[in-house]
């Protein structure tokens, strides 16, 4: 059991009161004199309780630093806990997407598949974009809004300025150099990629047709036809409407056909 604090007194007032006891008693021996029991006395309990604040701040300082490991620990475990439970979350919902991309890829939102395309790496980027029949160059967040394009399937001239310029800056630099080639943009073929981005972009607004003007005389007719007959080829292919047209199936079709 642990001694009680023999004299109550702080520290300080120890080490004060001790040293003024000390200073006394050398005096004292100076002149050849002796110290009084009584205060022989008192300077042995002044002693003793600087002993006891000795010991009392070790077992204190003992307790704190055992106390702070304690919570190190502690919050060290709670850490790997949540991180872990948050990796596991972040792997369910992976293959929840994965498998709604699988089975049911039509029904997903724009924003399901950019959660989607942003947890796939470079080869899984790849392999969307090879069913696709896609370029599969560029970065990261060039493969995905490339393919998040496709999923749209907003046709270039329904695109107003803002998905138009989206979808120029997911292009390859040959590609931008075909669509400058189609559009007849003078020197395309000594331009970067972002002077074709601009000049393209020039080109479009110049022209200020959007497929929302144009008349029904102006709508090719054999390009209606021929994804019309593509869509009703895969509506067949399943027993009465049960099953709707795929529209990245479609494009995957439309994509194949004219290679």
């Amino acid at each position: 059991m642990r001694k009680k604090n023999p004299l109550h007194m702080t520290p300080d007032e120890v080490d004060e009161e001790l040293k003024r006891l000390e200073n006394y008693q050398q005096k004292k021996q100076a002149k050849g004199e002796k110290m009084s029991p009584r205060m022989k006395q008192r300077m042995k309990d002044l002693k003793e309780e600087k002993r006891w604040h000795t010991a009392e701040k070790r077992r204190t300082d003992k307790e704190e630093s055992d106390a702070g490991e304690i919570k190190r620990t502690e919050d060290a475990a709670e850490k790997k806990r949540l991180e872990a439970e948050a990796k596991k979350k972040a792997a369910d919902r992976k293959e929840e997407l994965k498998k709604e991309w699988d089975e049911n890829r039509g029904g997903m939102h724009d924003g399901e598949v950019e959660e989607h395309l942003g947890g796939l790496n470079h080869d899984e980027l790849d392999e969307i974009l090879g069913e696709m029949g896609l370029s599969k160059t560029g970065s990261l967040k060039s493969k995905q809004a490339r393919i998040l394009a496709a999923h749209k399937l907003v046709p270039v001239e329904d695109m107003d300025d803002a998905q138009f310029e989206e979808h120029l800056k997911a292009q390859s630099h040959a590609a931008l150099k075909r669509m400058a080639r189609k559009a007849k943009i003078a020197g395309f073929t000594t331009k970067d990629k972002d002077e074709l981005r601009e000049a393209l972009l020039a080109h479009r607004k110049k022209q200020g047709k959007n497929i929302e003007d144009m008349t029904s005389d102006e709508i090719d007719e054999e390009l209606a036809l021929f994804i019309a007959s593509l869509a009703a080829a895969q509506s067949v292919e399943s027993i009465g409407n049960s099953k709707p047209v795929d529209k990245l199936e479609l494009l995957k079709t439309i994509s194949h056909s004219l290679k």
